[in-house]
Formats: structure tokens, sequence, C-alpha cells
């Protein structure tokens, strides 16, 4: 049930069937079976132990962005491996893909991820068996992906894996196109109030001339 479900274990022929075994010295159990031995230690660590978990790929519109300790000869893509920055992207892009995947070697069909981007989703997400994330515009700002992994009904990997990234604002987004759309919109305002102050004045210096 934990993975090892094609190894046949060999069997006395007594009339009390069990397993043949040997516990050795060191606390190891070896178990003959028809293809080889197992050997079983009880001191390894259970299957409650952090997942490992790796971002793998980081796709925008069809295209590599960064991979994980792979540098495609064609295109600047950021190694996941070495990063330490966050990344940038446009903010004309139409949709981003986020490659993930989690280790376990006993039981990996009772693998199970969640994910969630800090700055967009309320919650985690549960990917079940899926290994990807899908996201479409998202708006201008900072985010961070986070990972995690278990096994089972297990406790959720401790250490979930990060990606820090962040989506360009347009430029009518940005604090200097506010900011001067501001000034040219308190500039106007400041020109009309004085054009209707000088057409107001110069009425009443004509009718203080007639």
């Amino acid at each position: 049930n934990e993975g090892l479900s094609g190894l046949e274990a060999l069997f006395s022929t007594s009339s009390f069937a069990f397993p043949l075994a040997l516990h050795s010295r060191d606390s190891r159990v070896w178990l003959l079976t028809r293809t080889g031995v197992v050997v079983a230690d009880p001191r390894l660590p259970t299957q409650n132990s952090a997942i490992p978990v790796l971002l793998t790929q980081l796709t925008m519109d069809g295209q590599t962005i960064a991979s994980y300790g792979r540098v495609a000869s064609t295109q600047t893509v950021a190694n996941l491996k070495t990063l330490n920055v966050p990344l940038r992207l446009p903010p004309s892009y139409r949709h981003l893909e986020v490659d993930f995947t989690a280790f376990h070697v006993s039981a990996p069909e009772t693998l199970h991820c969640r994910y969630q981007l800090v700055g967009f989703d309320n919650d985690w997400i549960d990917a079940g068996t899926e290994r990807r994330a899908n996201y479409s515009r998202l708006p201008a700002g900072h985010y961070q992906f986070h990972v995690a992994a278990c096994v089972g009904d297990g406790p959720w990997s401790e250490a979930p894996s990060a990606l820090a990234f962040m989506v360009a604002p347009f430029f009518w987004q940005t604090w200097w196109f506010r900011l001067g759309l501001l000034g040219l919109f308190t500039t106007a305002v400041i020109g009309i109030v004085r054009y209707v102050s000088f057409r107001r004045l110069h009425r009443r210096l004509r009718t203080v001339a007639q």
C-alpha cells in the first residue's frame, strides 16, 4: 500500500504462514520477495515529513520566461534555481502559467498540492493532483506564488516554495502620470478661473469708463 504493491513477499511453508524476514542488529527488517530483498528501516522519517516542492517553469503567453536549472539558447530565461529578485512582467501580457511538482516515493498517488497567489487569491486553492496554476490579466502590483504539498491527510509542507514577481503598470497607471495629470488639471482650473476673473474685471473697467 505504500508503493511496493508489485513486490510479492515469500512466505514460509509451515502451518503458520508468515513472510520470510530477518531482524538485523541495526533495527532494520530484511524481507525476502520473489524479485529481491526489501529492507525496511523504522528509523527513517515518516511520510508526514515535509514534502519537497519545486517550481519548474513560468510561462507567459506561451513563452517560457523562467525555468528551473535550464537556460534557453534563443531567448533570455530566468533560472528559478538561482533567482533571488522578483521577476518583472509587462502590463500587456494576457496569460500566466506556473508549473510545479512535488516528490514522494512511497505513495505518489496520494500526493496533493495547493497553491496561493498572495496579493490576488484570498485563500489556498486545492490543486489536487494537478501540477499547474493559471492566471489571466493580473492587475499591476507585487505578488508571491506559494506552493505546498501533503500526502493523504498528513500535514502540509511547512516551508512552501515561493516565487516573487511584479506586474508593471500601464503608463496611465503610474504615479508620475497621475501626478502629471493632476498638475495639468490644476493648471487648467487656475487658468479658467484667471480667465473668468479677467473677463469680469474687464467688464467692470468698461462700465467705470462709461
